[in-house]
């Protein structure tokens, strides 16, 4: 199998980035095994996972991952996927327990390089000395943080399962009179509607691992069951009978009984569990050969585990959560399904803490992020703090068809709001967000000014040029602070080359009313575009010019050179 297989059929250019991040941490753990530590080409695969992770991080702030056996999720998507135990890199994660990854903005390189080292001296480190756990704690990471299992235990709980089947299987059964309706257990015959002869000629067809008799008596002791771990190998079993393809009827009372324990498992707090098992059934769902009904079967209940009832309820315990538990939390949350946004909004706006309420936005962005449209009818909510969350949660989307819902809140009264705004088109990069920041160019306030002209940068349309041009034109210009007037320039020149002969226009005198340190800003737009003619002309300037317009030049040409 490649080592990066997408298995849904929705993925974002989002999705895309976070599978390009795995792919080359496993290419930097291949090269590890394959190159001296100080080989060139370890250097580079190390320097481009670093990069493409920073990008990544400084867009989207955080990056988490859900562990699986052969697989890496993200979201609801699959990002990579490998069954070779010897070099896969969800293996390397999930055998020693290892569960849940995350990584935060601000992750220094060398952070990242001992992250990678610990993968590599775990795969070769004697398993009763130390674990990829052990080697990781050791490394005292502060940006990447994990959700850690006793593979161990896991095991443990395997195993008693494994004794209550065979115990099970070998006590001597009694045979029911022909015709007579086979004794069942609720499970089996209200729940999920087997009849015994359906569920035994299938697993004679199949040659099934589970067989239903075992089947049967293992649920028998496990209806009444508290024990959590009991409970999730109650849902192995389940999932295993879908993948036998059972009746149509059987295949929606199995799923709709997995719904519920994953809701009772969230509910209880056993979020990792919880989101285990929605991320399986999501899986399945993605199954080529699964019928629509199934298909539909599985999205439905999905649907329901985000039903207000159940979000509020998982709501009143977000305020008690640890670090960890946050991050299982969210990796649950973004499960769900767009049902889930409006109970997520109301919980959000009225959480008074600053962490929790990150991680909702964060959250409600994943699971809104094609249906942004939902979020309208919260955007005209009087409370500020409220609106701007809805408004950063909207660029995390970065979805262009939430442009329209950020129109009203470009003239709201508070400077914070409007500044998310520009913020938030910054990070859609859409040309549909210019007129929008064409409005914010002449905000009352400099710092939602500023924040528009960053984000002009990031959409990097051309036609930005247009909406800039009448600022340097015009006669306030002069009166704008030295740090905005570089910034008007840098983004004038960042939109492309197209811009030289206007920005040494202004440089010789173009505008008659800018004053000369207002034309010397334009040399920074110069040193941004950075073509041939644009660098002869920044040197020229930095040797023969005068006044503001050669100190320019020369500070400009000082920085490129670093």
């Amino acid at each position: 199998m490649p080592e990066s297989m997408p298995k849904t059929a929705t993925r974002t250019a989002k999705d895309a980035d976070v599978a390009t991040i795995v792919k080359q941490m496993a290419t930097v753990l291949k090269n590890m095994r394959t190159y001296r530590h100080n080989h060139p080409v370890l250097h580079k695969s190390l320097e481009v996972l670093y990069g493409n992770m920073t990008l990544f991080l400084e867009r989207h702030e955080s990056l988490t991952l859900l562990v699986k056996e052969h697989d890496l999720v993200y979201g609801s998507n699959v990002v990579y996927s490998s069954d070779d135990k010897m070099e896969s890199l969800a293996f390397s994660l999930f055998k020693d327990g290892v569960r849940l990854l995350s990584f935060r903005e601000g992750i220094p390189s060398r952070e990242l390089h001992r992250f990678m080292n610990a993968l590599n001296d775990a795969r070769d480190a004697d398993p009763y000395q130390a674990d990829l756990v052990t080697i990781l704690w050791e490394k005292d990471l502060a940006y990447i943080s994990y959700r850690a299992v006793d593979a161990y235990l896991e095991d443990e709980e395997k195993k008693k399962i494994e004794a209550m089947v065979q115990k099970r299987t070998e006590e001597p059964q009694e045979t029911p009179p022909q015709g007579e309706e086979i004794p069942g257990d609720e499970f089996f015959v209200k729940e999920l509607g087997l009849s015994l002869e359906q569920k035994v000629g299938r697993a004679r067809r199949r040659n099934n691992r589970f067989r239903e008799a075992e089947v049967r008596r293992i649920v028998r002791e496990i209806l009444d069951e508290e024990d959590q771990a009991i409970l999730r190998r109650c849902s192995e079993i389940c999932l295993e009978i879908l993948n036998l393809e059972p009746h149509e009827d059987t295949f929606n009372r199995v799923v709709s009984f997995l719904g519920r324990i994953s809701d009772w498992l969230a509910t209880s707090g056993d979020y990792l569990s919880a989101c285990t098992i929605v991320s399986d059934l999501r899986l399945i769902a993605d199954r080529d050969d699964l019928s629509e009904s199934s298909r539909s079967s599985i999205m439905d209940t999905i649907d329901t585990l985000g039903e207000s009832r159940k979000i509020r309820h998982l709501g009143e315990k977000l305020e008690q959560l640890s670090e960890p538990q946050a991050e299982e939390i969210f990796a649950y949350l973004v499960l769900l399904s767009p049902v889930a946004v409006e109970p997520l909004c109301e919980i959000l706006a009225e959480c008074e803490v600053r962490k929790i309420r990150y991680l909702l936005c964060r959250a409600i962005s994943v699971i809104a992020k094609n249906e942004p449209m939902r979020l309208r009818h919260f955007m005209q909510d009087k409370r500020w703090f409220f609106v701007r969350n809805l408004v950063m949660i909207l660029g995390m989307t970065a979805n262009s068809e939430g442009i329209p819902l950020l129109a009203p809140a470009v003239g709201h009264s508070e400077d914070r709001v409007r500044r998310e705004v520009a913020r938030s088109l910054g990070r859609i990069r859409d040309t549909g967000g210019v007129a929008l920041l064409q409005n914010l160019f002449t905000d009352d306030n400099k710092m939602v000014r500023i924040a528009s002209l960053s984000a002009m940068r990031d959409i990097g349309a051309p036609e930005g040029r247009e909406v800039i041009e009448p600022l340097i034109a015009d006669k306030g210009f002069n009166k704008k602070s030295p740090d905005e007037q570089r910034e008007i320039m840098r983004t004038y020149g960042s939109l492309g080359e197209d811009g030289f002969e206007f920005l040494e226009g202004v440089i010789e005198g173009r505008f008659k009313h800018l004053a000369e340190k207002s034309r010397a800003s334009a040399v920074y737009g110069i040193a941004v575009i950075q073509t041939g003619d644009a660098m002869r002309l920044l040197a020229d300037l930095a040797g023969h010019g005068e006044g503001p317009v050669r100190s320019a030049a020369a500070e400009a040409f000082a920085t490129i050179s670093q």
